[in-house]
């Protein structure tokens, strides 16, 4: 059983944390700059939670997205 933490295992819980502090595009951001072995290293349910993960800091960051551009909307900018 795999239980080492390493670069892989933290990158994931940093995600984590920013989805869960609502921090979404951070999150994101985290996720991606993940290299694709380090991805495919953990077990299948860390990889399972990191997609959950992602999923929910890109819907948190199309709404900061949306609120800004509905502010900007609001105030008269472009």
């Amino acid at each position: 059983m795999w239980t080492a933490f390493g670069a892989a295992i933290c990158a994931l819980y940093r995600l984590a944390a920013r989805v869960q502090l609502a921090e979404g595009p951070e999150g994101v951001a985290v996720a991606l700059d993940m290299h694709p072995a380090a991805v495919a290293a953990p077990p299948r349910e860390r990889r399972a939670h990191r997609l959950v993960d992602l999923a929910e800091g890109r819907e948190a960051a199309v709404r900061a997205l949306l609120a800004t551009s509905s502010f900007h909307r609001s105030q008269g900018l472009p």
